[in-house]
């Protein structure tokens, strides 16, 4: 009986895509207030240009929050004004405004109610889902008879305020030669069959070097007889026990095997470029220092969302 009343409970504050298309139109000041049957294809392209998701990730998305166990939402959340505040989080990881002013006059509320806490509790509850979404597969990949290729790795950059060092006037640490600027950096596995991201650590300092960085905690993860797929600049620091784990390019590589590892590395740099289309990863970051990582963590879940829901990366 109380699993029936959950479940009658939830269907009465779930959302159709179409209603989540009327809903975004109806929170954004200057969009159109429209019915169900007037909407049209150029729609769901605006609601995208607007939130960088369709209507129907984020209807799916706001039922993996309301269903996640590790997310627990006020009674008062869990209804249209919740909702409201959910896009809000979105459209601000996707735009990253300047100042809270231009965000609360997009949604017509109380610059109050877009900043601090009202607003970051909603990235946190985003950022929640990465228990369940990002899984490593750990009796697949220690079954001695599974595939040999298991995952591929990459660091990627981004742009942050350079914090003041305690003695020095600036710290070459945190700088990072892909971005020319200060900045944080995370590693990515994504598994090289499904698709899927396993793995994600950080936040590092801009200046740790690819390898450094894998050395600290994936290495110990991969099971003997596994291999990771790479580029040439986990090379770098070459130490005799990596060529059992890492698989670089190389001219020995047949040519089914190199096109393999080829389609896997073009894949990882298609979800790296997928994440940095969001201005919070893309600009330079200029809020709390410590709140990066909760940034980069809900972008990747509205990534890996994307990707659950009709938009997987390339085979």
């Amino acid at each position: 009986i109380v699993k029936a009343l959950f479940m009658v409970s939830l269907l009465s504050i779930l959302y159709t895509p179409t209603e989540v298309l009327l809903l975004g139109f109806k929170f954004i000041c200057g969009l159109p207030n429209m019915t169900a049957s007037e909407c049209k294809d150029h729609h769901e392209k605006e609601f995208h240009r607007q939130y960088g998701s369709s209507p129907a990730h984020l209807a799916f998305l706001w039922q993996d929050i309301l269903t996640c166990e590790d997310i627990v939402l006020e009674e008062k959340e869990k209804s249209e004004r919740g909702f409201k505040d959910l896009l809000v989080a979105i459209y601000f990881l996707w735009t990253y405004p300047k100042n809270g002013s231009i965000l609360s006059s997009a949604f017509g509320i109380c610059p109050r109610l877009v900043q601090g806490e009202y607003l970051w509790r909603w990235v946190r509850i985003i950022q929640g889902l990465k228990k369940s979404k990002i899984v490593w597969p750990t009796v697949t990949y220690n079954d001695p008879n599974s595939q040999i290729f298991i995952i591929s790795v990459d660091g990627v950059d981004f742009k942050t305020w350079e914090l003041k060092h305690p003695t020095f006037s600036f710290d070459k640490g945190q700088y990072t030669k892909k971005k020319n600027h200060g900045g944080v950096k995370y590693e990515i596995a994504i598994d090289a069959h499904t698709g899927r991201v396993v793995w994600i650590s950080g936040p590092h300092r801009g200046g740790l070097h690819d390898k450094t960085m894998y050395c600290l905690e994936l290495k110990d993860k991969i099971p003997a007889g596994k291999k990771i797929i790479c580029d040439r600049v986990y090379s770098a620091k070459e130490e005799p026990d990596d060529h059992a784990k890492l698989s670089l390019p190389s001219f020995t590589d047949s040519k089914e095997l190199a096109t393999f590892k080829t389609r896997v590395r073009s894949r990882h740099e298609t979800f790296n470029g997928r994440i940095i289309f969001f201005r919070s990863l893309s600009d330079t970051y200029h809020h709390r220092h410590n709140h990066h990582k909760l940034v980069f963590e809900a972008v990747c879940i509205l990534v890996i969302n994307q990707m659950d829901h009709g938009n997987p990366l390339f085979s």
